[in-house]
């Protein structure tokens, strides 16, 4: 049996492990000094958390010299630098879905306490096993090493530390803050106390759901949770599931549900295996006799595209320029009327430029219109057709066809016929938003959206986004379509999945009413989506009369009133750092060290009235990664 897939792994890597986790535990501490210059509480552990204290440490050691600083961080678990997501212990089939390349924990700021900083190819270069495997930037990895990488470059900082930097890890959920008295007052879970100078907050994904599971029976709505497992993480509480050979339902058509549907199978014993250069799936019998994975759209997410050479494919629509005109222009922006019009040509100059490039010989001039450009391209390719955007992100799957059409739209976007140029370069598309968006999150930061256009945007446009551009790599989407070939696992649309009673029709659209699944999984992140869906310590922070979530002429996306360094509105020593500003910010991902980089700005601004020095320089660019959905 051959080896299914080469993706790098913890197995990949000398053991890095138990040296990281011993010195780290050595800074867990429940208690910390009373005293220092300047006493900062950090609330989240995860590589947010890490990266603020590695700035922190930087800028304090270059500018805050005979001066003391304090760091204590707060984390719900052990996983400090790595979070729940990245834990070092997870199971190897559970993917990165960006390429290593873009992995850093490092920036390129000029205040730096660590000199030797590898990003996670030099890492993997330095202390892989095997001397002759290549390390390319557009491979994959587990996310335990990408844990392992963090880890490791987090504990380089921890020991770097000079005599007037104190860092205190500290095992424990934060539930309350308070600013008064020039100092906030913080409470935790078990009743510690704290007085500090400044908060920052970078508690991730800490939201829930904000709605009862209702289950139906013969027709009727009943609020229940029995067999409904929406603890998805670690992924153990999937694959202990007791579902031998039973019907499970599974909730949402993103990442998540791929982690779920691998525990599920892969998880329980399940082996991959190619025969002939297609994967295969060889079952335990502990796995589930089928599954049935569902989204409202039916639609699952597109296997990740290599990226489009920059050499090649220059903005020309969206661009910059493009980009500084709306903001002079215009004080609130429409995103419908002046921003997509932009990105659609953008879309269409792009797909005609690669099917031009790629598929024929000749000389491309830069300045041909869109319009000569796709003359051009119907004269050579019988069918062209100019690139409709919107029936790339939203293709129409009928309501009995769904299981079908998932499973030919997840084959074609894993393996596009180079053979049909029309077909190719239109799958290709999907890599364009990697260019895109960078414009994109300067358009949509601190509300220069319309209300109206911004709800659009979250609620609409940004989806259908996320699924075609920030997709699982293609040896998941090989795993699920294995799976499907087993007849173990099928897709649906939403109005046909009802929890626990499913009315489902099969891959050749034959009707299978009354399917009983005993186990229902809801394989979604929960997003911020009001009050009851936010952590304790937000919850309180909003019970106060002066707190607010930030409104946009009526529309709420979740966040709190920020300025535009991430400091709360009227709470200006608590600021909040990655996905806690979401709705004021486009996408702060865990990982991006320069997406979105309050943090640098928050420094820049809060810190000098500690160090009382020069203003710092900060490198405060746009740059993508990936977000789970």
């Amino acid at each position: 049996m051959k080896k299914h897939m080469t993706m790098w792994g913890i197995d990949s890597i000398r053991n890095l492990s138990c040296q990281s986790k011993s010195l780290l535990e050595d800074f867990h501490s429940g208690t910390y000094a009373q005293e220092a210059n300047l006493r900062i509480a950090i609330v989240g552990g995860g590589p947010r958390g890490a990266y603020a204290i590695e700035r922190l440490a930087s800028v304090w050691n270059s500018k805050g010299k005979g001066k003391t600083l304090e760091i204590v961080c707060f984390n719900k678990t052990p996983d400090f630098g790595t979070g729940p997501n990245f834990s070092t212990s997870q199971p190897a089939y559970l993917l990165m879905n960006n390429p290593i390349g873009q992995v850093n924990f490092w920036t390129e700021e000029k205040e730096q306490l660590i000199h030797d900083r590898p990003n996670l190819v030099e890492f993997i270069k330095r202390y892989k096993v095997d001397k002759e495997k290549h390390v390319q930037p557009d491979q994959f990895c587990s996310r335990a090493l990408t844990g392992l990488y963090i880890k490791h470059c987090f504990v380089k900082v921890i020991e770097a530390l000079p005599a007037n930097i104190r860092v205190h890890l500290i095992i424990d959920e934060v539930v309350s803050l308070l600013d008064e008295e020039g100092k906030v007052k913080l409470q935790t879970q078990s009743g510690m106390l704290g007085s500090f100078d400044e908060v920052i907050c970078c508690s991730g994904h800490s939201y829930t759901l904000d709605t009862k599971e209702r289950h139906i029976y013969d027709g009727k709505m009943q609020n229940s949770t029995k067999g409904l497992v929406n603890q998805i993480y670690p992924i153990e509480n999937i694959s202990n599931q007791k579902v031998k050979g039973e019907k499970v339902v599974v909730k949402g058509l993103g990442l998540t549900s791929i982690d779920v549907i691998l525990g599920l199978t892969e998880g329980r014993g399940g082996k991959f295996y190619r025969e002939n250069g297609k994967l295969k799936y060889l079952p335990s019998r502990n796995e589930p006799h089928s599954i049935y994975a569902y989204s409202r759209s039916g639609i699952p997410m597109m296997a990740r595209q290599p990226p489009l050479a920059d050499k090649v494919f220059t903005l020309r629509f969206f661009s910059q320029e493009s980009v500084d005109y709306l903001c002079r222009s215009f004080n609130k922006l429409d995103f419908r009327k002046q921003v997509l019009p932009f990105i659609v040509h953008e879309f269409r100059y792009q797909y005609v430029m690669h099917l031009l490039h790629f598929y024929t010989n000749q000389h491309i001039p830069q300045d041909k219109t869109l319009c000569d450009l796709e003359h051009c391209a119907g004269l050579l390719f019988p069918g062209f057709k100019p690139f409709d955007l919107n029936e790339f992100l939203s293709p129409k799957f009928s309501s009995i066809r769904a299981p079908h059409q998932a499973v030919k739209y997840l084959r074609l976007s894993a393996n596009p016929d180079k053979a049909k140029p029309l077909q190719a370069s239109r799958i290709a598309m999907s890599a364009l938003w990697a260019k895109i968006y960078p414009l994109c999150q300067q358009l949509y930061a601190f509300g220069k959206l319309t209300g109206t256009s911004q709800r659009y945007f979250d609620r609409h446009f940004y989806k259908k986004i996320q699924r075609t551009a920030f997709g699982p790599p293609k040896e998941n989407v090989e795993k699920l379509l294995a799976l499907a070939d087993t007849s173990i696992l099928s897709f649906g649309k939403g109005e046909l999945a009802k929890t626990n009673k499913v009315a489902v029709h099969n891959a050749s659209g034959k009707p299978e009413h009354n399917k009983i699944a005993k186990t229902c999984i809801d394989a979604r992140i929960a997003k911020s989506a009001g009050f009851a869906t936010q952590p304790e310590y937000i919850q309180r922070l909003l019970n106060l009369q002066n707190v607010n979530f930030f409104d946009n002429d009526g529309y709420t996306p979740g966040c709190l009133a920020l300025d535009q360094i991430g400091r709360v509105v009227s709470q200006e020593r608590i600021c909040m750092y990655g996905v806690p500003t979401e709705g004021w910010t486009l996408d702060n991902e865990s990982l991006s060290r320069t997406n979105n980089n309050l943090l640098s700005n928050w420094i820049q601004t809060s810190l000098i009235k500690y160090t009382k020095n020069e203003i710092f320089a900060f490198n405060t660019h746009f740059t993508p990664l990936d977000r789970r959905a």
